[in-house]
């Protein structure tokens, strides 16, 4: 058995046709995980054995350090990670904790965010409870109103460096965001998920009153 994350390149066709092909596989490069993950195209596969005491925590945190290096390249993502049988070798790959990793990433995520899937995480709570690897593993997560749960985004990207860089990435999350807020041209599905973005790194501003000033105030709907 493993937990597996499915991510999904948002708008990769678009990416494709704009950047350069040395850029594109540069950033794909970046993305080294001490655990099994493969890229296709526009999907990235992460997995790890469940027999490895915190495999769930590492799945996450390899997932999110995904879409940290992606979101600095003004790439979006969106997830889900399972549990559940997982198959493969240097040729294919396949089981049910791959297709319910993607049934959540395609049904339940909808905004840029990696969604992960309760029962695994009641279950490993059941495991791992009042160890480090347990504590760590909620440090990781947010829970929206209708009890889902998902890798903290702005936590990801801010957290766990120094103050210079994080400015500089407070600074350059604003400045994709704004541009894309102000695009009218932007589709409404696509203007969704950037209004999504925008409450998730408000309120990471409103939790570190210190860095208030940088908050987006552009208002739409």
């Amino acid at each position: 058995m493993y937990y597996v994350g499915f991510l999904d390149i948002l708008g990769f066709k678009k990416i494709v046709c704009e950047k350069e092909e040395k850029d594109i596989l540069n950033i794909f490069e970046q993305i080294q995980c001490t655990i099994f993950y493969r890229i296709m195209s526009d999907s990235i596969v992460v997995a790890c054995d469940d027999s490895i005491p915190p495999a769930l925590t590492v799945v996450l945190y390899c997932c999110g350090k995904i879409q940290e290096l992606l979101l600095a390249n003004g790439i979006l993502l969106r997830g889900g990670v399972s549990h559940g049988k997982f198959y493969y070798n240097e040729a294919i790959m396949y089981g049910k904790g791959l297709v319910s990793a993607y049934e959540l990433e395609n049904n339940i995520s909808k905004y840029p965010r990696i969604v992960v899937d309760t029962s695994s995480i009641i279950e490993y709570k059941s495991k791992m409870k009042d160890t480090d690897v347990y504590f760590e593993l909620f440090n990781l997560l947010e829970k929206d109103t209708q009890d889902i749960y998902y890798i903290d985004t702005a936590l990801m990207y801010l957290h766990d460096i120094s103050q210079k860089e994080l400015i500089y990435r407070i600074k350059k999350i604003k400045e994709l965001l704004e541009k894309n807020l102000l695009n009218i041209k932007l589709p409404l599905n696509v203007r969704e998920k950037y209004i999504w973005i925008k409450d998730e790194f408000n309120d990471f501003m409103k939790r570190n009153p210190q860095y208030s000033s940088y908050q987006i105030k552009i208002d739409v709907k």
